[in-house]
């Protein structure tokens, strides 16, 4: 069974990338190794499944670690 986007469901993706950048530059660096889909899950506080599908949504590889999630990211926030 695929939990969607939980209470999420809606979100517009760009606001989920501003969020999960947001909550990555204030990561400890000892996270930088979590992988995106964990690390979403937490921030988001809907458990590992939909911070998959949270990453996915925003159109960021749920595989990659934070450390390259935060380089992903960066652009695509400085544009707006």
């Amino acid at each position: 069974m695929d939990p969607g986007l939980g209470d999420y469901e809606g979100m517009n993706p760009d606001r989920v990338r501003h969020l999960l950048f947001s909550a990555a530059q204030m990561a400890h660096t000892g996270m930088n190794n979590y992988p995106a889909w964990l690390f979403a899950g937490e921030v988001f506080r809907v458990g590992p499944k939909v911070g998959m599908n949270l990453c996915m949504h925003a159109g960021l590889d749920p595989s990659k670690p934070l450390r390259a999630l935060r380089a992903d990211i960066a652009p695509r926030v400085a544009k707006g």
